[in-house]
């Protein structure tokens, strides 16, 4: 009983309760990132839909930005931003996926293409919208591009159709304060510079690139080359070329390079 209850409690009172990982979240930090994410947002959305902003706009951008900035994510937006902003600026659109479609704040910002309202017209001269006319509500809980086409009744100019109708719940949960993941694609040959362009914002030695090693299994690589002779084949045939025939040891031989 000493040895196995009294001893080892005894020790155990000797130490102290530790965790080498902190429990608050550690997000970076840029200055001034709240005030910057809410100007830009709210600068994209006067241009979009005027000043004032319609009551729906105004009501939904309010509730995002506040989540954002009081959960501590306008870091996060921020980051996406300067990252987006950059690669379009250098000529390659990105492209976001996900649950970030569903934030207002994130279109605003450049982020997503995708706009979360409800469906609606609005008019890219006189700022004319339409969220609530019997024509818009029949798209209720469907995409805002497939309403019939429709000229302005107070410019005559063609309207936008827009909306998507996707909750802000969907990507931080109900009380807004789910980590953000916000997804972004960018071209191939661009991929190194937006890794690149991290640096550039944190500066050389704050940040790290983390990923999964793909690997190809012996017969899905039997297959990949099989393939291609097969499809180098059918092209010559095309050409009135020879077929490509190659031996087995030899397709096994260019199979291994690619395990």
């Amino acid at each position: 009983y000493e040895v196995v209850v009294t001893n080892t409690n005894k020790v155990a009172d000797m130490c102290d309760r530790i965790s080498p990982i902190s429990d608050e979240k550690c997000p970076p930090h840029i200055d001034g990132c709240e005030d910057e994410i809410r100007n830009i947002a709210y600068e994209k959305a006067h241009k979009l839909y005027g000043d004032p902003l319609p009551e729906i706009v105004q009501t939904r951008l309010d509730k995002e930005l506040n989540s954002i900035i009081s959960n501590g994510y306008s870091v996060m937006y921020i980051i996406a931003q300067k990252l987006v902003w950059k690669s379009n600026d250098d000529g390659y659109l990105v492209g976001s996926r996900g649950s970030v479609g569903s934030s207002l704040a994130a279109t605003m910002a450049g982020i997503t293409e995708v706009n979360p309202l409800s469906p609606h017209y609005l008019c890219p001269k006189c700022y004319y919208n339409d969220f609530y006319s019997d024509d818009v509500k029949a798209f209720a809980g469907g995409a805002g591009c497939d309403m019939p086409d429709k000229i302005c009744p107070k410019c005559g100019a063609k309207l936008n159709k827009m909306g998507f109708d996707i909750p802000f719940e969907t990507f931080l949960g109900f009380k807004g304060n789910k980590e953000p993941d916000i997804d972004l694609n960018f071209s191939n040959e661009y991929q190194s510079k937006a890794h690149s362009y991290t640096e550039v914002i944190f500066g050389k030695g704050q940040t790290f690139k983390a990923g999964t090693i793909g690997t190809v299994a012996e017969k899905t690589a039997y297959g990949f080359v099989m393939k291609y002779f097969e499809e180098k084949s059918a092209k010559n045939a095309l050409e009135g070329k020879p077929p490509i025939v190659k031996r087995k040891c030899e397709i096994e031989r260019i199979a291994e390079g690619c395990i």
